[in-house]
C-alpha cells in the first residue's frame, strides 16, 4: 500500500510512503521527516504504515499531535485525515483508506486523547460539547465549569494569579501533575492582558531555579491560552502569615536568602519580577518558591517600555516602591529589592510597612514617609536584619542595595551569625 503525505505551508512538498514501514517525524536531523518547526519535538510523532492500514502514534511531544483537530495519543489515520504536528500541517491521501461506514468512525477525548469508539457514545457515557468529547473518566472527574484544555485532566481549582486561573491538573502526555493557569480571550478581552500573559509565560520560561516555579510548556488552544507549570505542594506566604501572625526572626531570614537568591538569577537574566509580594511566594517545610511573573520585565527583549504605559504602576501598592507607584517604566532590579525589604517588613512583624484607609493615604506614605521601626512590632529583630530591610525600603533607588546578590550576602551573614547563637545557646543549656 502507498500513501502520500503532503506537508503544507512554506516548507511544502509531498513525501511518498510504501508498506511496510515506520516514519519517525521530528525536529531533530536524524528524524526520518525533518520539520523546521520550533514547535516541533526533535522525535514528535511516527506514522506506521502497514499493508491494510496506517497508525500515527504521538511520542510524548511537548506540544501534543492533532488529528482533524482533535488531539491524539494513538489513531488510525484515513484518507484526507489532516495532521498538525507544532505550526505544521500534513495532509494523508491514500483511496485504500478510506473510511468503510460510520460504525468506523472514532473520536479523541478532548483531555486525555482515548479513542472514542461508537460504543461508548451509545452507552451514553461520553460528554460531547460541539467538537469537545470527554471520556467517561475525564467527564467524571471535570471540575463543573471548567474549561477543556486537549491533553490536560483538571483536578481541581488552587488560585487566581495576575492573569488567569489556575488549576491542579494532570498533563497526559509527560504524564505528571502542573499548575495550569489559563487564560480566556473573547472579542472583549484587553489584547494588553493576553500580551502580559504571554510575555510571563515566557520570561517565567527561562528561570530554572530551585527557587522559582518552573514553566514547563504554553500556547494556545482556541479562546484558551494556558502555561503549564511546576505543581509545588505549599501555599503561599501570606496565608502562612494569616495562620502564625509573625514568623521568627530565623525563619524570615532563611525565606529572605531563597528570594534574594531567586531575584539575583532572574536579575542576571535580565528579568525583574514587579510583583514581589508574600501572594508570590510559595512556601513548603521551609522551602519558597517566587511565582507569577505575570508582570515580569525582560530588558534585553522590551527595551525599557515593554508593554506598560507611561504612568501604569501595576505590581502591588503594599510592597511597591515610590518610582513604580509613579511609572512602572523606571522599575528595575531595585525596585524588586524594595519589595523584599517590604515582604521581610511583613513576615517578621506581621504589619504592613505602610496602611490606610484609602489606596490615595498608602501612596501619601510611601512617598513621603519611612515606615515605624521594624523593633516597635518585633524587639527581638536584630539591628542588622533591622539596617538591611531601612536600606532596602530606601525612596531613592540609588540609596539602596544595587544588586540582588548584595542582599543576598547580608542574609547569609545574618543567618550564620543567627546559626551560631542558637547553637552556643544551646551548648549552655
Amino acid at each position: 500500500m502507498k500513501v502520500e503525505l503532503h506537508i503544507d505551508g512554506t516548507e511544502g512538498g509531498t513525501h511518498s510512503l510504501e508498506s511496510p514501514c515506520t516514519v519517525v517525524l521530528g525536529r531533530s536531523p536524524k528524524a526520518d521527516l525533518v520539520l523546521a518547526d520550533r514547535k516541533v519535538s526533535r522525535r514528535h510523532c511516527e506514522l506506521e504504515l502497514l499493508e491494510d492500514r496506517c497508525l500515527l502514534r504521538d511520542l510524548k511531544s511537548g506540544n501534543g499531535t492533532l488529528v482533524n483537530g482533535r488531539r491524539v495519543s494513538e489513531t488510525a489515520l484515513f484518507n484526507g485525515d489532516r495532521i498538525k504536528i507544532g505550526n505544521s500541517s500534513l495532509t494523508l491521501a491514500c483511496e485504500q483508506l478510506k473510511r468503510a461506514s460510520l460504525l468506523d468512525e472514532t473520536h479523541a477525548c478532548t483531555a486525555c486523547g482515548r479513542q472514542l469508539s461508537l460504543a461508548t457514545f451509545a452507552d451514553g457515557e461520553v460528554e460531547e460539547a460541539g467538537d469537545v468529547f470527554l471520556c467517561p473518566t475525564c467527564s467524571a472527574s471535570r471540575i463543573p465549569g471548567s474549561p477543556m484544555l486537549p491533553g490536560f485532566r483538571l483536578l481541581r481549582a488552587i488560585g487566581q494569579g495576575t492573569s488567569g486561573l489556575v488549576y491542579k491538573a494532570h498533563q497526559h502526555s509527560h504524564d505528571r501533575v502542573v499548575a495550569l493557569k489559563i487564560l480566556r480571550v473573547s472579542n472583549q478581552s484587553n489584547v494588553r492582558d493576553v500580551m502580559r500573559f504571554i510575555r510571563g509565560a515566557r520570561s517565567e520560561a527561562v528561570l530554572i531555579h530551585p527557587h522559582i516555579i518552573q514553566v514547563y510548556d504554553f500556547g494556545v488552544e482556541g479562546e484558551l491560552y494556558y502555561m503549564a507549570m511546576e505543581y509545588f505542594e505549599g501555599r503561599n506566604l501570606l496565608n502562612e502569615m494569616r495562620e502564625r501572625g509573625s514568623l521568627s526572626v530565623l525563619e524570615t531570614v532563611h525565606i529572605g536568602r531563597q528570594i534574594a537568591d531567586a531575584l539575583a538569577y532572574a536579575f542576571e537574566r535580565n528579568i525583574v519580577h514587579r510583583d514581589l509580594k508574600p501572594e508570590n511566594i510559595l512556601i513548603h517545610e521551609g522551602t519558597i518558591k517566587i511565582s507569577d511573573f505575570g508582570l515580569a520585565k525582560n530588558f534585553s527583549e522590551t527595551g525599557i517600555s515593554g508593554l506598560t504605559r507611561p504612568g501604569e504602576g501595576m505590581g502591588t501598592l503594599a510592597y511597591m516602591p515610590p518610582e513604580q507607584i509613579d511609572n512602572a517604566v523606571h522599575a528595575d532590579q531595585r525596585s524588586d529589592i524594595y519589595s523584599l525589604g517590604a515582604t521581610l517588613y511583613h513576615v517578621v512583624t506581621g504589619r504592613l510597612p505602610f496602611a490606610g484607609r484609602r489606596p490615595s493615604d498608602v501612596i501619601h506614605r510611601i512617598r513621603s514617609q519611612d515606615p515605624l521601626p521594624v523593633t516597635l512590632h518585633n524587639p527581638l529583630v536584630p539591628e542588622p536584619l533591622v539596617r538591611m530591610i531601612q536600606k532596602a525600603m530606601q525612596k531613592d533607588p540609588a540609596k539602596r542595595f544595587q544588586k540582588p546578590a548584595e542582599v543576598m550576602a547580608i542574609l547569609e551573614e545574618i543567618h550564620t551569625s543567627l546559626l551560631a547563637e542558637q547553637s552556643s545557646e544551646t551548648r549552655l543549656d
